[in-house]
């Protein structure tokens, strides 16, 4: 995974982010539920709003354990699925997006060179 070194800027709390990466525009922030984990190129850990819009972040820096070993692992989820004690979950959730300030050297820093990343989740239910 993406190595993370402490950020300058004091609006984060000094949240590590990951290596050779800035923060593009601010943080965000909203009530959303917790749907469904997928995997594809990314990691694709997808919310919902109230209005039922779709929120695709495609990081989790946080303690909160969204996903688990998948009981039937396959390409489709990467080994892994949503953790169902927060499926359907409602959450108080803070993102940031990050932008990759290098050229890609891997093929993950390919994937993710710009990517919403969750840095704060809290269980509202």
């Amino acid at each position: 995974l993406l190595k993370r070194t402490v950020c300058s800027q004091p609006k984060l709390s000094k949240k590590p982010l990951p290596e050779n990466y800035t923060v593009v525009g601010e943080l965000k922030t909203k009530t959303l539920r917790y749907a469904d984990f997928g995997m594809g190129d990314m990691s694709h850990y997808i919310f919902i709003d109230a209005q039922n819009t779709h929120y695709n972040f495609n990081g989790n820096d946080t303690d909160v354990k969204l996903i688990v070993d998948a009981a039937q692992p396959d390409d489709e989820n990467g080994g892994y699925e949503p953790n169902p004690e927060y499926l359907n979950k409602s959450f108080r959730v803070v993102w940031r997006t990050v932008k990759l300030n290098k050229e890609p050297s891997d093929i993950i820093e390919t994937y993710y060179q710009e990517f919403d990343e969750i840095i704060y989740l809290k269980l509202l239910e």
